[in-house]
C-alpha cells in the first residue's frame, strides 16, 4: 500500500498547489478591483466638481467590482480562517467544552460546505437566467456580473475541501482543536 500512499500524498499536494494558485488570483483580482475602484471614484469627484458633469457608468461599475470583490474575497476569507466572529465564538466554546469544540468545527464545516453548494447551484441558475439582461448604465450583461456568485460557490467548496485534513486533525485529536 505504499504505492496508494504516495499517491494519496501527491494528489493532495496537486490540489494544495492548485488551491495555492485559487489563493494568489482571487488576491490579485481583489488588488486590480480595488485600484480601478478607487480610481473610478477619483474621477467620479474629479468631473463631478471640476468638470461640472458626473460620469453616469462609473458609480454602477464600483458597486459591480465591490459585488466581486466581496463575494469572491469571502470564500477566501474563510478558507484562511478571517472570519474574527466565527473564532472568537469557537475559542470560547472550545475553552469551555472540547466535545462542544468539535461540534462546533463540525457544524462551522457543514454550514460552510452547505452555504457554497447552495450558492454554486442557484448563483449558476440566476447567472444563466440573467444572462440575457443588460444593466442599465454599464451595457454589461448581469450575467457577467452575476457570474460571482458560481464563481464563489465553486472556490468555497474547493477552500472547504482544502480545509478537511485540517479539520480531520482537530477532530481526531492529532493537533489541538
Amino acid at each position: 500500500r505504499p504505492c496508494s500512499t504516495q499517491r494519496k500524498e501527491a494528489l493532495v499536494k496537486k490540489f494544495k498547489s492548485l488551491l495555492d494558485k485559487f489563493t494568489s488570483s482571487i488576491n490579485v483580482m481583489v488588488v486590480v478591483f480595488a485600484v480601478i475602484m478607487m480610481i473610478l471614484g477619483v474621477l467620479q469627484i474629479f468631473f463631478r466638481y471640476v468638470v461640472k458633469s458626473s460620469l453616469s457608468w462609473s458609480e454602477e461599475c464600483m458597486r459591480y467590482m465591490h459585488v466581486w470583490i466581496t463575494t469572491i474575497g469571502g470564500s477566501l476569507c474563510y478558507y484562511e480562517g478571517m472570519f474574527t466572529t466565527i473564532n472568537v465564538f469557537y475559542d470560547a466554546i472550545r475553552k469551555k467544552s472540547k466535545i462542544g469544540g468539535k461540534i462546533l468545527l463540525v457544524l462551522q464545516y457543514l454550514l460552510a460546505v452547505v452555504f457554497y453548494a447552495v450558492l454554486l447551484y442557484f448563483g449558476t441558475r440566476h447567472c444563466i437566467n440573467s444572462w440575457v439582461k443588460i444593466s442599465s448604465t454599464t451595457r454589461i450583461s448581469l450575467g457577467v456580473i452575476y457570474l460571482c456568485l458560481p464563481l464563489s460557490g465553486f472556490f468555497g467548496l474547493c477552500f472547504s475541501a482544502g480545509k478537511f485534513p485540517e479539520i480531520w486533525r482537530k477532530l481526531t485529536g492529532k493537533e489541538e482543536v
